[in-house]
């Protein structure tokens, strides 16, 4: 006696044509990752100079106050904001198969012989700077003291041994302390110290690594974008 024929009947349903379609963008996969992690490089940056903009409000960050002086001497009471050029230099720069968040051009900032990349690492990091004055430099600076209304205290005159060191001084490129030249003997020095202000790994640390929720949840939004998924 004959075995009965086994007999399937398969009827496809729903869109076929779409998920061929999907396919074909899945091995297309390298460039659409690429693409998502490009559009989330350039949020960084937007969240970065979001936080220049808003003296560190956007991330919570206390930033010191500018000392009378120099807020007396300022165009605009905003702190880290005179011509906007910091701010419009923030970028997001591919380099190889990563991405910088932050400032990279050399241009040199307004009125002053420091690049815009060299100033934001002194703002992010502080620094401390060990100037050698004039005696015409010396001057001027106490005319600004009597034109805004500063008091004189003493002389900025001070000498120092020959085997005297100045402070150490953090360099803005590394962030590390290295010692700098000894101080000749009767030479008049100030030392200015730059606060730390920072505004771009505040971004990084506390709206990314402390909110990895919502970054999934806007990378994977952009995957489904970039998919055409419903």
């Amino acid at each position: 006696m004959a075995k009965p024929e086994l007999q399937l009947r398969v009827r496809a349903t729903g869109d076929w044509e779409r998920a061929a379609e999907l396919l074909r963008t899945l091995k297309r996969g390298n460039r659409v990752w690429e693409s998502v992690v490009g559009k989330e490089a350039k949020y960084a940056a937007k969240l970065v100079r979001e936080n220049l903009n808003t003296r560190g409000k956007l991330t919570g960050t206390k930033w010191p106050r500018l000392k009378p002086l120099t807020w007396k001497r300022k165009k605009t009471k905003r702190i880290l904001f005179e011509s906007g050029q910091l701010a419009k230099a923030i970028t997001a720069k591919k380099e190889g198969s990563s991405w910088f968040i932050g400032v990279v051009s050399t241009d040199k900032h307004k009125g002053t012989d420091i690049s815009l990349r060299d100033l934001a690492a002194v703002h992010e990091y502080g620094t401390t700077i060990v100037q050698e004055w004039t005696a015409k430099q010396r001057a001027a600076f106490f005319a600004l003291l009597r034109k805004y209304g500063g008091a004189r205290r003493g002389s900025s005159r001070r000498k120092t041994s020959p085997s005297a060191q100045s402070p150490a001084v953090r360099d803005p490129r590394t962030g590390r302390f290295v010692k700098t030249k000894a101080i000749p003997k009767g030479r008049m020095v100030v030392v200015i110290k730059i606060p730390a202000r920072p505004f771009i790994f505040p971004v990084l640390t506390r709206m990314y690594k402390g909110a990895q929720d919502s970054v999934e949840r806007r990378i994977l939004s952009q995957i489904k974008s970039a998919l055409k998924l419903k």
